[in-house]
């Protein structure tokens, strides 16, 4: 199943962090720069600021934080992340454009700010198409991947079955074992 193009960016953005490792692709307003530069939004003058650098930070965690929320169903999470989305999404000015074949949102500046009006207004047409309940956060606990649900019937829950589904799968057969093999107390 093919998804919106923008939404890659979207998964980029969140995955610009493993918790598993600690690597941190927005560690400085110099790896942000990378960053950038890497996924087309190069920086005309020099490093983001550090100003940028905290607001891509916060809209990168408000949006992982959206994604585990939805995924553990909770709703006080998500309102709470929506909020927070809410309070950035108002620091990044968006306008219409209609240059190409469809009207769309656009950024009014380039760099950070480009990136992060991608960000959401892929967001937003992904919630306006359906496609944005395919883009989850994996719940092994100690990977963290967002990744997009291409299943049938969107019912993901680990970004590998190869990897994070075997290693939660293992661990609740071991988990099982060892429960059997307690003697039970009478």
């Amino acid at each position: 199943m093919e998804y919106p193009r923008d939404l890659e960016l979207v998964v980029a953005f969140g995955d610009s962090v493993d918790p598993e490792s600690g690597r941190d692709d927005l560690g400085s307003p110099a790896r942000l720069g990378h960053w950038l530069a890497v996924h087309g939004f190069p920086q005309s003058t020099g490093d983001p600021s550090a100003a940028e650098l905290d607001l891509a930070v916060q809209l990168r965690t408000a949006l992982r934080n959206e994604l585990q929320a939805r995924h553990d169903s909770d709703e006080t999470g998500i309102r709470r992340a929506r909020a927070h989305l809410e309070s950035l999404a108002a620091r990044i000015p968006l306008r219409a454009s209609f240059s190409g074949h469809t009207a769309q949102l656009v950024s009014v500046h380039g760099g950070v700010a480009e990136m992060l009006a991608n960000v959401l207004s892929a967001i937003v047409r992904a919630e306006q198409d359906g496609t944005w309940r395919r883009i989850k956060i994996c719940h092994e606990e100690t990977c963290g991947e967002v990744f997009h649900d291409r299943s049938k019937n969107a019912s993901k829950t680990w970004c590998s079955m190869n990897v994070c589904g075997n290693r939660n799968k293992t661990r609740s057969y071991r988990d099982r074992r060892r429960k059997d093999t307690r003697p039970s107390v009478e």
